[in-house]
């Protein structure tokens, strides 16, 4: 803290400690006495602001070799003053506001930032999912406080409540000890004083962090505490899936999940220092619909940050970045702060865990679900865990609902969406883990069938380029692919188009035969057979956007791009069988070229074939 910071923390905090300092007899009479010979009350304050600042002014995630300031960091949060998983919504409304192209799950609620939430209720249950940044949240209220950020001038008591819990002492004791250290004046009358005249700010964090055993003790004290002490604002953090309804007095709110500009300022704090980089990072994220979806949480946002800081770009195998996210939730997060939450599926270790996910991932993308009723996620558990030891069929019912709601409270992997209806938390998590279950069953003919049942499935690709990059050899993967497209340009009419559009490839050109006959391809839709240009270089003028597209894009890129326009206008121009049949071919040749684009393991021989024959 610098000496200006420190200046007005000390002068905010003095001033409501003289306050409240008023009519307490025996300290006022101690600090008459005392004053005479030095100011113990400021040194006290200025003990306890530093304090307060050492403890909460720094942040260490897990990942990062050393902490860094919060203040400097922090992105303003934005609450949601409507709880999704509250509200009555049918799988079918769910789906309409599905946003493929954004890939964003959840329903998108208004929201209000959370300083504004803070001034406008004294007593508040801040929930979230795992990561989504609530105990940051109540540190950056302290220090907010001590700044005198708020409407009302309060002094911050911060509560881990897994301390408190395991402390044996009474709430107000607790307290009583912080400012004990800082060598109060008769601490304990003293707290009473600011507390009966309602000048605390009292941020009790994690509550979903106390075990079981004391949670019904804990809940009890801190009614009675905020019953009893009623003047006085109070915050309570708890996971979303954790809490239960538990303090009627108390207005319950969720931090809502990083919109583009939360994550774009959140890389700029990271990155502060190195402008260009944060400028490439957040470029580089925004661009990307997968990693953007990860971005949406603070703690995979700073795996992200960390990631890129290292390499100063990200793997070009993206399932390592995706593993690394799963793992952060499954495993790393909770050790690394100490928390053993007891859970109830705690013979399932970790390895049993994901296989679980992806089984239920993969059946459920099988039927192109992405949200499934509480009832059938319950039951896709039950399926699983009734083939594992202990497992006792007569307690199934009831241990799936806890399993369920456990892998919500302890790891994020499942989300409520809307009342009793749930999704993977992030889209990409269902890709990741049916690429898992595909890799891991390939001997039961998962790749085979993988290939024949969605190869000209557009919304399956990131499964393919997920077990491209998953697979420890993916040559006979590759050589199914190209067998099935080679099947398809069987068909007379592909056969024509290929022949047409292969006439046209030029016989000098800096760019691939792919890229060409992309283009060529779109060109053939226009009916503009008169006017192909010879050259490659020039074909990139029949469309505007190609020119653009070249200067920020890789060839790969336009081909993309180049393919959903073929689709397009084969939609518009034909909209048969025929259109049907191209639309396939193309997208089947898409999934291929994005699949060889990974770091995948395959000879040279095969790929270099492969590349030749693209589209072709």
């Amino acid at each position: 803290m610098d000496e200006l910071q420190q200046e007005i923390t000390s002068n905010i905090i003095t001033e409501v400690f003289k306050q409240s300092l008023k009519g307490l007899s025996k300290a006022e009479k101690w600090f008459r006495e005392k004053n005479k010979e030095y100011d113990p009350l400021g040194i006290a304050i200025n003990r306890y602001s530093q304090k307060m600042d050492e403890l909460y002014n720094e942040i260490r995630i897990y990942g990062m070799e050393r902490p860094i300031p919060l203040r400097n960091i922090f992105v303003r949060v934005n609450i949601l003053e409507k709880i999704p998983s509250r509200i009555n919504m049918s799988l079918i409304e769910l789906i309409q506001h599905f946003d493929s192209q954004a890939r964003i799950l959840g329903l998108l609620n208004g929201t209000i930032s959370g300083l504004k939430v803070v001034n406008k209720y004294n007593k508040i249950i801040v929930l979230g999912k795992p990561g989504s940044g609530k105990s940051t949240f109540l540190k950056y209220t302290a220090l907010q406080c001590l700044d005198g950020k708020y409407n009302e001038k309060l002094v911050p008591v911060f509560v881990t409540l897994k301390d408190f819990s395991e402390s044996g002492k009474s709430l107000l004791e607790f307290i009583v000890d912080q400012f004990d250290i800082c060598q109060f004046p008769d601490a304990t009358a003293f707290i009473r004083r600011l507390l009966d005249k309602g000048k605390c700010i009292i941020l009790l964090d994690g509550l979903d962090e106390v075990s079981e055993e004391n949670k019904d003790i804990i809940i009890s004290q801190l009614t009675d505490f905020s019953d009893k002490y009623i003047n006085n604002n109070f915050i309570i953090s708890c996971r979303i899936a954790a809490y239960n309804h538990w303090f009627k007095r108390y207005v319950d709110v969720e931090i809502a999940d990083f919109n583009n500009e939360q994550i774009n300022t959140f890389i700029n704090n990271w990155f502060s220092n190195e402008p260009k980089t944060a400028e490439s990072c957040s470029k580089k994220v925004l661009e990307s619909p997968h990693i953007k979806e990860l971005a949406s949480i603070p703690l995979l946002l700073t795996l992200i940050c960390l990631s890129y800081d290292s390499t100063l770009g990200f793997p070009q195998n993206r399932s390592e970045l995706y593993k690394e996210g799963i793992d952060a939730l499954l495993k790393k997060w909770d050790s690394t702060r100490r928390i053993n939450r007891g859970e109830i599926y705690k013979y399932l270790s970790v390895r049993r865990k994901e296989s679980m996910f992806s089984r239920i991932a993969a059946e459920f993308f099988e039927q192109n679900e992405l949200f499934f009723n509480q009832q059938k996620l319950e039951k896709a558990i039950q399926n699983f865990i009734i083939n594992l030891p202990n497992a006792k069929e007569e307690t199934l019912d009831i241990d799936s609902e806890a399993i369920l709601k456990a892998i919500e409270a302890q790891h994020g992997i499942f989300v409520e969406r809307a009342k009793r209806i749930y999704s993977f938390s992030h889209l990409t998590f269902q890709e990741y883990f049916t690429a898992k279950y595909i890799v891991d069953n390939a001997e039961q003919g998962t790749l085979k069938a993988l290939v024949r049942n969605h190869l000209t499935h557009d919304n399956w690709r990131e499964v393919f380029i997920l077990t491209a990059e998953m697979l420890d050899d993916s040559e006979s993967f590759f050589k199914s692919i190209k067998s099935e497209i080679d099947t398809m340009a069987k068909d007379t009419s592909i056969q024509n188009a290929i022949d047409w559009i292969q006439s046209y490839i030029p016989k000098k050109t800096n760019y691939t035969p792919a890229f060409c006959r992309v283009l060529i391809a779109l060109k053939y839709f226009e009916d503009l057979k008169d006017n192909i240009l010879p050259l490659a270089k020039e074909l990139v003028k029949i469309e505007p956007w190609y020119t653009k597209a070249l200067e920020s894009f890789s060839e790969n890129r336009v081909i993309d791009l180049a393919c959903d326009h073929i689709i397009k206008k084969a939609d518009i121009k034909y909209n048969n069988q025929y259109s049907i049949k191209f639309k396939n071919y193309i997208n089947a040749n898409r999934i291929l070229a994005a699949c060889l684009n990974t770091e995948c393991y395959l000879s040279k021989k095969t790929r270099e074939k492969i590349i030749k024959e693209l589209f072709c």
